[in-house]
Order: structure tokens, then sequence, then C-alpha cells
């Protein structure tokens, strides 16, 4: 199988997400579009989509908290509101959009997030 020219989603998100550069994660994250071959049963594909996940998700908050600490709420929102479209329940991406809401002025709007995970995280544990 030759690739020679071909444009591998999955090499270019490992590199852009492996960098130091904030504006390369925020390629890697377009890039991600959800779990690596979801169907795919094979025990090889397991911990190459939980590595791409989890690196996903790493890269998402570091980048949203950079962008929550120089201001750029809409930058904060579109990270945010992508990876909670990838992985709803996110505590972390539910966090920064709570401070994100505040940071706005928009605190009742930040208060029914936190109500919301609250009430969701009583469900998953009751005791």
């Amino acid at each position: 199988l030759d690739l020679t020219g071909a444009f591998l989603d999955l090499s270019a998100f490992d590199a852009d997400a492996a960098s130091d550069d904030p504006l390369r994660w925020r390629q890697a994250l377009r890039l991600y579009a959800g779990p690596f071959l979801p169907e795919c049963p094979d025990l090889w594909a397991q911990p190459v989509r939980q590595a791409r996940h989890s690196v996903f998700l790493e890269r998402s908050e570091h980048l949203a908290e950079a962008l929550l600490a120089s201001r750029d709420l809409p930058g904060v929102a579109d990270i945010v509101t992508a990876a909670l479209r990838i992985e709803p329940d996110w505590e972390a991406g539910i966090r920064l959009r709570m401070r994100e809401l505040e940071a706005r002025g928009r605190a009742p709007e930040a208060m029914e997030t936190y109500h919301k995970l609250a009430e969701r995280l009583r469900r998953d544990d009751p005791r």
C-alpha cells in the first residue's frame, strides 16, 4: 500500500497534539472527529482509540484554560462545545463551560450548568 502524498488525519493529529504550540493543538482538535475506528472490535484498536481520546480531552482542556486566561471567551466556548459534543459527560469541560459563562457575566447560566452537573453526579453515585 503506497501512501505517498496521502493525508493521514491520525498522523497529523498525533503530530499536532504532540507539539508545544497551542495553535497546532487547535488544529489537532479540529482533526479529531470522535473515537478511532469506533466500530472496530479488534483488541489492537482499543488502546489506540483510548490514547487518542485522552489526548483530545487533555489538549482541549489545556487550550481552553489558556484561552480563558487570555480572556478569549469565544475561543473557550468553541473548544469546550466541540469537546462536549464528543464527550458530553466530560467534567473538566463542564467546569470550563461554567467558568466561561461566569466570565461573560452569565452567572445564572453557570449556576444552571452546575446544578445539572451536580444532579448527574448524584444520579451516578447516590451515596
